[in-house]
């Protein structure tokens, strides 16, 4: 789905006739917006040749969960979590 939506889904056996509108289950789907580049906050660093950095993101996202790449095609993970 591409917005918010309700499913309703009844049962029925050879056990037992299928739920009555007042007793199907409501199954409730929400669609969550994909995150942008201004919801990750982390400088750029300069470092000489052979050196090492670490990069530590943030996020005022409740429990962000970041994940690492190499490529801009986000083909080629490297890491996950904030550094």
């Amino acid at each position: 789905p591409t917005a918010d939506v309700k499913y309703y889904v009844t049962v029925q056996s050879t056990a037992v006739c299928e739920n009555v509108v007042a007793q199907a289950k409501v199954v409730s789907v929400k669609v969550k917006a994909n995150g942008v580049a201004t919801d990750i906050q982390v400088d750029d660093q300069a470092i000489c040749l052979g050196g090492s950095v670490t990069l530590n993101a943030t996020s005022a996202i409740t429990g962000a969960v970041f994940t690492w790449y190499s490529d801009a095609a986000l083909t080629n993970r490297v890491g996950t979590g904030s550094s």
